[in-house]
């Protein structure tokens, strides 16, 4: 996300973007490893997803931004959904599907669309007006932090010391993040 925030701006590395990016990396290094470096815990395929996941959030990150700016986050957000959907429903048609439609599932189907989606990515695009993309790039590595850390809870999972240093260091990620910058102004006497 950094990187491409960089090259989007065409400007170099700041100190604080490289320690960040070690800290992130260091996290979930330690997460995936769970301490033992001779051995990872994730898949091959899992690794590509992720990457191709990574690479989409940023590029939807900066890409629209000058559109959203121009037109407003309603027509980008409706026009992202709309062809997002027909190239999901190429790919895999929901007519095709086998499904009990009751009225739980009906009201959850809409909860997930309407406000999972619609709602959740229409916010994130009206912060992108506000907030540079590589703070709410950022932000939304919560995300993944907040779901390992949801299965402890839900699916008794159990954290060891190593993964617990891993979730510190991406969360001191963030908190690098938001200690003030220091002014490059000079002070007249």
């Amino acid at each position: 996300m950094r990187t491409l925030a960089v090259i989007d701006q065409k400007r170099p590395l700041t100190i604080r973007e490289g320690i960040c990016f070690v800290l992130a990396a260091s996290g979930v290094f330690l997460i995936v490893t769970k301490g033992n470096f001779t051995s990872l815990d994730f898949s091959f395929e899992g690794v590509l997803w992720g990457l191709a996941s990574a690479v989409f959030s940023a590029a939807y990150s900066i890409q629209p931004r000058k559109l959203i700016i121009k037109v407003g986050e309603g027509p980008v957000v409706g026009f992202g959904m709309l062809f997002g959907g027909l190239v999901a429903s190429v790919m895999n048609p929901p007519w095709t599907m086998n499904v009990q439609w009751t009225a739980l599932s009906i009201s959850a189907f809409t909860y997930v669309v309407l406000i999972g989606t619609v709602v959740a990515f229409w916010c994130y695009l009206s912060s992108l007006k506000y907030v540079s993309a590589v703070i709410v790039g950022l932000m939304v590595c919560f995300g993944p932090l907040s779901a390992y850390l949801l299965s402890v809870f839900a699916f008794d999972l159990r954290i060891g010391l190593w993964e617990a240093a891993g979730i510190c260091l991406v969360l001191l990620n963030v908190l690098v993040l938001s200690l003030p910058k220091k002014s490059t102004k000079a002070v007249k006497p």
